[in-house]
């Protein structure tokens, strides 16, 4: 197929943990990710404004980083946050605890990166 044949999905798929992820990639900048109450579903927006891919994979692997963390219960918030807020957000963890963080956040994003790719350069053809 070529470039100009490509359409981009409204959104990848992936999963984490067992949790179906669907994930987004929106004409804003940042990113996020919501969660349902039992972990089960996922939803990820992944800001496509930048034009350096490396910023948009990047944001990728912190919102993976962040929800393998969630997942895992190794996100805590702290005492004195009056509103939840990504400021008042801590990870505590252990060596053994961050390699088990690292492994689910590798196998999450190795099949989406092509894809992201993709989308991130059809997104961007009139950039170059």
């Amino acid at each position: 197929m070529s470039k100009s044949e490509y359409k981009p999905p409204k959104y990848l798929k992936g999963s984490m943990n067992g949790a179906a992820v669907r994930i987004t990639l929106t004409p804003e900048s940042g990113s996020e990710f919501l969660i349902n109450s039992n972990k089960t579903y996922i939803e990820m927006r992944i800001g496509g404004d930048s034009r350096w891919w490396g910023l948009m994979l990047g944001s990728l692997v912190h919102e993976a980083f962040e929800l393998a963390c969630t997942l895992l219960e190794f996100r805590y918030h702290k005492a004195d946050t009056k509103a939840i807020s990504c400021g008042g957000m801590c990870f505590f963890l252990n060596h053994d605890e961050f390699t088990s963080v690292c492994d689910k956040v590798g196998m999450f994003i190795d099949p989406l990166i092509p894809q992201l790719a993709e989308w991130y350069n059809y997104s961007h053809k009139d950039d170059k």
